[in-house]
């Protein structure tokens, strides 16, 4: 069994009308929400093995503030194929995941992580800023993942005001890493989330981003 977390950045600003969508930072609700979410995945043993999140601004700050608060002691991995990424697409970047990892989790945006949260759960679920979904995958290697993959929704987190939990097993998880964030820097620093030299090596293969449909980004 492998466990996959997706992530919705957390609420971002748009008090800037000049700045690319990409460059986009956290508002004050969005800085405050995202270390909640940490603690909530040190509260339910689930810290990732491996993070890996869009490298646009508003994601990948939100995923360095999570990390810091989950006690996350891995690198995190930026992406620009998650930018915008259609469900696809984030299969696309869990198949490459080494099976040495038990849980991932994915930082990314909607319409696509919401499309792939309702089609892995079999029915519509809202992932708004911040929403956090929990799987469990019926597969031992993340090569074999696919969009008929079965699944099972264990827990789905909306925001602070609402948790709700699917009926979900007990045990089988591994053990979360308790060491801090290796280097003391303080999360949402730079342009991005680190110094373009700091920062882990992006993909090779860059997709274009699926156009916004009907969810804002």
């Amino acid at each position: 069994m492998k466990t996959l977390l997706l992530l919705r950045h957390a609420k971002s600003s748009w008090d800037n009308s000049e700045l690319a969508d990409y460059d986009r930072p956290l508002n004050g609700r969005g800085r405050r929400d995202a270390p909640h979410m940490g603690q909530l995945l040190i509260q339910h043993d689930l810290t990732p093995d491996l993070l890996v999140t869009s490298s646009a601004r508003r994601a990948a700050t939100t995923a360095e503030l999570i990390a810091l608060a989950a006690e996350y002691g891995g690198d995190i991995h930026y992406t620009d194929e998650l930018y915008l990424a259609d469900p696809e697409t984030f299969l696309d970047v869990a198949r490459d995941t080494p099976d040495d990892v038990a849980r991932l989790m994915l930082v990314g945006h909607n319409p696509g992580i919401e499309e792939l949260v309702t089609g892995l759960a079999g029915r519509d679920e809202r992932m708004p800023t911040a929403a956090l979904a929990c799987f469990q995958l019926a597969i031992d290697h993340w090569g074999d993942l696919s969009d008929e993959t079965a699944a099972e929704l264990l827990h789905l987190w909306r925001g602070l005001a609402t948790r709700r939990f699917s009926r979900g097993r007990s045990g089988g998880l591994p053990t979360r890493a308790t060491t801090s964030f290796p280097d003391g820097r303080a999360a949402g620093s730079g342009s991005c989330c680190a110094p373009p030299t700091a920062r882990p090596t992006r993909s090779a293969t860059h997709r274009a981003p699926c156009p916004l449909r009907s969810l804002r980004a």
